[in-house]
Parts: C-alpha cells; structure tokens; sequence
C-alpha cells in the first residue's frame, strides 16, 4: 500500500504514517541484525570458529 492509501484507511496525516513506517523499519532492521547476529554466532560456536572483533 501507499502512504497516501495507509493515511486513508486509518485516518491518519500523511506525516504520521511515514513516520510510524520509518520507527517500524528501524524496529524490524534491529531485531533482523540481532537474528542474524544470533544465526552467525551459534554457526560459528558449532564449528568452533572465533568470531573477528571487527564483525561485533
């Protein structure tokens, strides 16, 4: 949907839903990094691989 859509149907500005999306994606990226993070981590720990500092 667009922003012009979303603002629409839930009655809201244009100004307030770009930016509860912009703190929603910022939320998501977050939580995906820390998956990932995750992910890799426990990868690496069960080949008995370190992880570079540079990479944290």
């Amino acid at each position: 949907m667009s922003i012009e859509e979303i603002s629409k149907v839930t009655g809201s500005l244009r100004a307030t839903v770009k930016t509860r999306l912009y703190y929603a994606r910022n939320v998501l990226r977050k939580k995906l990094e820390n998956a990932v993070d995750e992910s890799s981590e426990s990868f690496m720990e069960g080949r008995n691989i370190k992880k570079a500092s540079y990479y944290r």
